[in-house]
């Protein structure tokens, strides 16, 4: 989990990488047509399994969050990922909460304020 300072600063770097990976297929698909032998498609697709092969397999590194432990039924864990004082029945009761909620949709589109 990233420092709460910090999040925001994350959240843009993340936003920037997706679209410098977008200008590179760009380029590359704007690029391989161009190799002679029709195998230009051969080369996008096989830097494109490159890149999915590499996306799954760190996936698999990486660390638990509070929310995973909740899922895996181990709320003490997830309390000690957060270290503050909320009690295990509160994240639990939270989690059961959210779950409950089926149109959050309808949530947010409820008025509010009585007129």
């Amino acid at each position: 989990m990233a420092l709460y300072k910090l999040q925001g600063s994350l959240n843009i770097i993340f936003q920037l990488c997706i679209t410098i990976g977008i200008l590179i297929a760009n380029v590359v698909n704007y690029l391989t047509p161009k190799i002679k032998g029709g195998y230009g498609w051969h080369v996008s697709l096989g830097g494109t399994a490159v890149l999915a092969l590499f996306i799954v397999t760190s996936s698999f590194f990486l660390p638990n969050t509070p929310n995973s432990m909740l899922e895996k039924n181990e709320p003490e864990k997830g309390r000690a990922m957060l270290n503050c004082s909320l009690a295990p029945t509160s994240l639990c009761m939270l989690k059961q909460v959210s779950c409950a909620i089926n149109t959050p949709w309808g949530l947010a589109q409820q008025d509010r304020v009585p007129y």
